[in-house]
């Protein structure tokens, strides 16, 4: 009688503890709190944030099946400055996520490698690793996209932009 008992005894106990690991994995935050919102495979900048854009120069009969590249003027920052004002934007209404590499043409150093954005949203501005010295410098924005519907690459875009750094 006393092994039936032990045997009833652990067996309570196995279950009681399987009920609090569960427990405790159940209430642990995970880590996807720390990252950004994953959607059909393709994981969101937490970075971006809404942006509405201008697109009164658009024709009333543009095809929305066609990826609109935004174009991006010149950018002035002083030589102390840590952040590049430019908005890199996915325009509202695009079949497809962007994805931003920024690079310094005549270095190749790369300055932002985004997770990806969708229509409708924007990253302001590019924190630099260190101050860049004065001169001018030639931007290199790399877009890559991926189809809003299946995930699937779709064509890309380069645009180049001049970065002026004052003294």
């Amino acid at each position: 009688m006393k092994k039936r008992t032990k045997i009833i005894v652990i067996s309570c106990l196995c279950l009681l503890l399987a009920g609090v690991l569960t427990g405790i994995r159940l209430l642990t935050p995970s880590d996807k709190t720390e990252t950004a919102e994953v959607t059909s495979g393709v994981k969101l900048d937490k970075r971006a944030v809404e942006y509405s854009n201008d697109v009164s120069d658009e024709p009333e009969d543009s095809d929305p099946s066609l990826i609109r590249f935004p174009g991006y003027p010149d950018v002035t920052i002083s030589e102390v400055s840590d952040e590049i004002p430019i908005v890199l934007v996915n325009p509202q209404g695009n079949p497809c996520y962007f994805q931003f590499l920024v690079t310094i043409e005549e270095t190749g150093e790369q300055l932002l490698l985004s997770d990806w954005v969708e229509p409708g949203m924007a990253i302001e501005g590019i924190t630099l690793q260190k101050p860049l010295k004065a001169g001018d410098y030639q931007l290199l924005l790399n877009i890559s996209t991926s189809s809003l519907s299946d995930g699937g690459l779709m064509n890309s875009g380069n645009i180049k932009t001049e970065l002026h750094v004052t003294a």
